[in-house]
């Protein structure tokens, strides 16, 4: 039975889609399964942002017929994959499937994999829900800046409210410039009592590699990937160390 990470965007551009993305691809890296699930249908598609876009494979309008239970091994393989990620990502059309499938599926990949990293956002959704009342972790990402860290006290209230798995664990990641991110994650885990894991600043890096399709997390520098390190053993090798 592999972790099954959920990292939400508090509020949209601060780069949650990306960090997931990382996270996934550094994984792959360290040669653990891994597997990227979109939740957020209206995104534009998580395989866009790994650069599987044109890859043939299943996406989750092709599953929307699925009855009963999911075979996991036979689904993984017709999943499009890159950097060794495979990934289930919305088409362009951004139909959900039932929650009864989605739970099917995530409960298929999280059975074969090492790591499910599922990429959501605070308006929810039937993948979203789901991948949420079975998380082991949740990582909200979210800017510093006033208006942004309103929106991440609702949204963390609205998780911690509707958590349904004991023992979930969940933590925050701060955007923006290392230089302030001390104050501000005295305040945030002041105020709501959720640990800042890391501090995820404006990546030039990725950036760049971005305009060339080169997904985040390939590099081994810049701000993502040192953020998506720092995540990826919290979700997997601390877990285990607390098995």
């Amino acid at each position: 039975m592999g972790s099954l990470l959920v990292v939400v965007g508090a509020s949209g551009g601060v780069g949650a889609s990306s960090l997931a993305t990382a996270v996934a691809v550094r994984a792959a890296r360290a040669r653990l399964g891994v597997v990227l699930v979109d939740a957020c249908p209206v995104g534009g598609g998580l395989d866009v942002v790994l650069g599987a876009e044109q890859e043939v494979g299943v996406r989750w309008s092709d599953l929307s017929r699925l009855e009963g239970s999911a075979d996991g091994p036979a689904l993984l393989v017709r999943l499009p994959s890159a950097e060794g990620v495979r990934v289930l990502s919305f088409g362009r059309d951004g139909a959900e499937p039932s929650e009864d499938v989605a739970r099917a599926v995530v409960t298929a990949l999280v059975a074969e994999c090492a790591l499910v990293v599922v990429d959501a956002d605070a308006a929810g959704g039937s993948v979203a829900s789901v991948a949420l009342g079975a998380a082991d972790r949740v990582l909200v990402v979210a800017g510093d800046g006033m208006s942004q860290l309103s929106a991440l006290s609702v949204v963390c209230g609205l998780l911690a409210a509707g958590s349904g798995r004991i023992g979930v664990v969940m933590a925050v990641c701060l955007r923006g410039p290392s230089s302030t991110a001390g104050p501000v994650a005295r305040v945030v885990e002041s105020e709501l009592r959720w640990p800042v894991l890391c501090v995820l600043e404006d990546d030039r890096v990725m950036a760049g590699d971005s305009v060339r399709g080169v997904p985040p997390g390939t590099r081994d520098h810049g701000s993502t990937v040192r953020a998506a390190d720092v995540v990826l053993g919290w979700a997997v090798l601390d877990r285990r160390g607390a098995a």
